[in-house]
This record gives C-alpha cells, structure tokens and sequence, in this order.
C-alpha cells in the first residue's frame, strides 16, 4: 500500500510541472559532532560516562517547478558509543499551490502549538527518544507519511491531515542504552515467601502490536489559525493513534512442580487517542503572552505492573492493563524578546480524573512545572 501511496503522489507532483515554466534546484548540507558526559548519580558509581558522542551529516534538496515543489532531506550519522551507522529520511514531499489552496504528499513534519520544549497540542508528529543526542536535538520530532491539504485567506489558514500509516516513537529499548531504565529496567526484585529468598527477575522485551495498517485505521488532523491585529489564534483536532504503547507484564515460569518464576515478558499495544485544542498569542511590544491547552477525551493510561500481576493471579480472565481517563493539559509563558536575546518563562499543568496507578489526581494538587529559558540568537550579517 505504502508503494502505491507514493506512486500516486509522484505521479501527481510530475502532472503539475507541466503547466509551469519557472524552475530551480537547491542544495544544502550540513556537518555537526556533538559530545557528552553524564556526572555519577550514586557514591557507589564515581565513574563518569558518554551519554553523547555522535558525528552526523544532513543534506537537504529543494527543487521547484513554478506552483511546484519538492523537498527531501535525509541524515546520515556515526554514534561513537554505540559503534552504529544509521541513515534517517527525515522528509521526501512533493506539493501544488495555488492562490487559495495547496496540497502536500509524502513524508513530512509539522509543528502545533506555541509551547517551547513541551508537548500541549504537537501531537501530529511522533516524539524520537531513543538517545541523549535526539531529546536534546532542536527538532526531536519524527515525520509522518500523509496528505495534507491546506486553505489559505488573507487572515486565516486550514490544514487537514490523513495520515495513512501510523509511526510509533522511537524508544530507548536497546540493553545498552542509558535511557532504557527510564522506560523498562532489566530486572525486577520480586519476593518468593515459600522459599524464604528473593528472586532477581530479568526483563524481556516482547512485541509491542502496532495497528493494523489499513484504510480505515489511519489518523486525522485539523488545524484552524486566524492571525489578527491584536492576537494570534488557532483551534487543534486529532483523530489517531497514541504514540507511546500501554505496557502489559507476564510472569515466566521454569518447568516442574512447583514451578519457579524465571522472568518477565513486557508486550505492547497502542491505543486510540482523541484530542481538541487551542492557544493564544498576544504580543505587547517587545512581549508575547501565550495561552497553551489541550483536552483528551478518555485517554488510555497504563496501570502498574503490581495491579496487573494481582489481576491476573485472581481475574485470569481479566487481560486489562490500561484504564481511560479525561485528561486536561495547559501552559502559559511569556516571551520577552530584545534585538538577539530572548528570555522565556513558561508554567505547565496537567489534571488527570479519576483514580489510577492508587493515586486520585481529583483530590490531589495539580502537577506543575515551572520552567525559564535564557536563549541568545545569533544573526547572519
């Protein structure tokens, strides 16, 4: 299907050239290493490690036709820690604009919200937190393959998505990734009263199921931005799938009688997510105040691996390990802007209803965080 998909859409970016006369080719690369060490964390371990140690190259080539144009860009890079060469097709579009309209097929990015580092609304694209190097890149987003349709006024824009082929984010699940235990640890202490002892249970990683690849399971987007004279605004709509896999975990046992606990296997699934959002951006003088929300209508969350063993061992039948719960994510910030400097200081919250993981979040204050950014922009003579 995937063949098919951009079959079409090459056969419709090659159709537009021929009503056109303006062209031009554009190529740009760029060559970056970056490096990294982690402090030790416990007395115990005084050694310091490489957490970054990559060396990376990005070509880019833009090719137009007059309403026509194509973009690609891949990444080709060397991890010194890991001793890996990996090659990255960022973004391979074509697209067809005219005065009102436009439309965009293939591989792509995009950006929602006005949030600096954090996620309200920028779920269209899926998050890559397989290294240190990639949650520390300025663009950690991976793209989508899918069709976008944009209409565009004199104060407003409309974009519509369909994305045919859902792409999970990338995780630090290798053994030797310093990221994994904050994902899955390699054991778990699990106590074993009949032999007086306390078992060291190795972790396995299973399969994690994505959806089926089919026409009616892709995903939809919808974006609305009117641009005024006092503010900015825009609305936010996603249909799709959530990018991070609710977890389920089951014991292993050795063969005999009785029979012995030997390990855990860790399997995967990824659930439906709905979401509706919107921000708001006022700028007074050398000032921008920003309003960031979003709402997730029954989202699926994962419940601890203690509440799924108890289900199990007395509900067998029972293969739960998630619950669906309203979720309501805000931020405000303000960015305060002067010739190359920018300083921005920014508040988020999150209020998840209702009970999971034994904590009831309606009764509880609502979790926060306060973050500031101090950034310097250089600019090009």
């Amino acid at each position: 299907m995937k063949k098919i998909f951009f079959a079409v859409s090459f056969a419709f970016f090659a159709f537009s050239l021929f009503s056109e006369e303006e062209t031009g080719t554009d190529f740009t690369g760029t060559l970056e290493t970056r490096w990294g060490v982690a402090t030790p964390q416990t007395e115990s371990d005084s050694r310091a490690r490489y957490t970054l140690g990559e060396t990376s190259f990005t070509g880019k080539i833009e090719a137009f036709y007059g309403n026509s144009s194509s973009f690609s860009e891949g990444k080709v890079t060397y991890n010194s820690i890991e001793n890996e060469l990996t090659f990255l097709l960022n973004e391979a579009w074509i697209d067809y604009t005219a005065s009102f309209w436009g439309i965009r097929v293939g591989r792509q990015k995009a950006a929602w919200g006005k949030a600096d580092a954090i996620d309200i609304t920028n779920v269209i694209c899926p998050e890559d937190m397989s290294s240190f190097s990639n949650l520390t890149a300025d663009d950690s987003k991976l793209p989508v393959d899918s069709l976008r349709l944009s209409l565009n006024g004199d104060s407003f824009t409309a974009d519509a998505w369909w994305i045919p082929f859902f792409t999970p984010a990338s995780l630090p699940l290798k053994k030797n990734n310093l990221l994994r235990k904050y994902v899955v640890p390699l054991s778990v202490d699990f106590p074993v009263p009949a032999l007086g002892t306390t078992l060291s249970l190795p972790l396995t990683i299973g399969e994690f199921t994505e959806p089926e690849k089919a026409l009616w399971n892709g995903e939809y987007g919808l974006k609305l931005s009117g641009y005024f004279s006092l503010l900015d605004v825009s609305l936010y709509g996603f249909y799709g799938w959530d990018d991070i896999p609710v977890l389920d975990y089951t014991m292993t046992y050795t063969e005999g009688d009785p029979s012995v606990p030997n390990g855990i296997e860790i399997n995967g699934k990824y659930k439906r997510m709905s979401m509706i959002g919107a921000d708001v951006a006022l700028p007074i003088g050398q000032t921008v105040l920003r309003v960031e929300s979003a709402f997730f209508l029954q989202r699926y969350f994962q419940k601890s691996a203690e509440s799924i063993f108890k289900t199990k061992l007395y509900n067998a039948q029972n293969t739960e390990y998630s619950e669906k719960h309203n979720e309501i994510s805000a931020l405000s910030g303000i960015d305060w802007i002067k010739e190359t400097w920018t300083v921005t200081a920014q508040y988020f919250c999150n209020f998840v209803f209702g009970n999971i993981l034994g904590y009831t979040f309606t009764d509880c204050p609502v979790f926060y965080h306060i973050g500031s950014i101090i950034r310097h922009d250089r600019v090009k003579p």
